[in-house]
This record gives structure tokens, C-alpha cells and sequence, in this order.
């Protein structure tokens, strides 16, 4: 899975690094902007599900107002 990516697009959508943080379950937004940069490849199984459920839903809310 390519975290970077749905980090950026989720950020895209003027989601703060905060924001990701607490709806995913990231220990610090320092852990979100390593994943976003690239420092960091892998997350928690539990982080992961949550940031695809949070980028499926930011992305089907930004259509919807298309």
C-alpha cells in the first residue's frame, strides 16, 4: 500500500497532519509526516485500515461536492 499517497490526498483536502493523526490512530503527527515523506514504509495493520477508511471517505466527500 502506498501510505505516502493516500497521506498526501487526504492532505490535499485541507486535513491537517492532527487531524490524520487522531481519526488513524498515529502515535505523534511527527509519525504521520514521516509516513508522508517517505522515512517511514510500513504502519500498524490498525493505522492502515483506519487511513484507507479515512481516505475513502474524504475523497468520496470531495466528489460529492463536485
Amino acid at each position: 500500500m502506498d501510505w505516502k499517497h493516500l497521506i498526501a490526498e487526504i492532505r490535499a483536502r485541507d486535513l491537517t497532519l492532527e487531524q490524520i493523526r487522531a481519526e488513524c490512530g498515529f502515535s505523534s503527527r511527527g509519525h504521520v509526516l514521516d509516513v508522508q515523506n517517505g522515512r517511514l514504509a510500513t504502519v500498524r495493520w490498525e493505522v492502515g485500515d483506519k487511513l484507507i477508511r479515512m481516505h475513502k471517505r474524504v475523497t468520496r466527500e470531495a466528489k460529492a461536492t463536485q
